[in-house]
């Protein structure tokens, strides 16, 4: 299937440790950054489909150390989207084919035949 390239955003618009989210072309995804390297998946758990963020961009625990979801507290790692505990435990979050290129965050979508 063909894909999209779609700018997210300045690398720096996603804070170091830290998550945002975004909506290119109505699809809910967000974002994740450890340093320079930047991780994005769709904003959807694995166990009910619900959005996994307590709050607008914020989808990391107290410890900010795992992504939580917010309606059942599975926890899932940053860099792989594997759930290490919870309901959904050995599922994972869809991961969305993305890179860092002059700065800026692109997201590779498929695009509709």
């Amino acid at each position: 299937m063909p894909e999209l390239e779609t700018e997210l955003c300045q690398l720096e618009a996603i804070p170091d440790g830290g998550s945002k989210e975004f909506y290119p072309n109505g699809e809910a995804l967000f974002a994740v950054r450890q340093g320079s390297e930047v991780f994005v998946y769709r904003n959807s758990c694995p166990h009910t489909g619900m959005p996994l963020n307590w709050q607008p961009d914020r989808f990391f625990d107290v410890e900010k150390k795992f992504i939580q979801c917010a309606v059942h507290a599975a926890i899932f790692q940053p860099d792989t989207g594997l759930c290490v505990a919870g309901p959904c435990s050995g599922e994972s979050l869809t991961a969305i084919p993305c890179e860092v290129k002059s700065g800026s965050v692109f997201v590779h979508l498929p695009t509709s035949p």
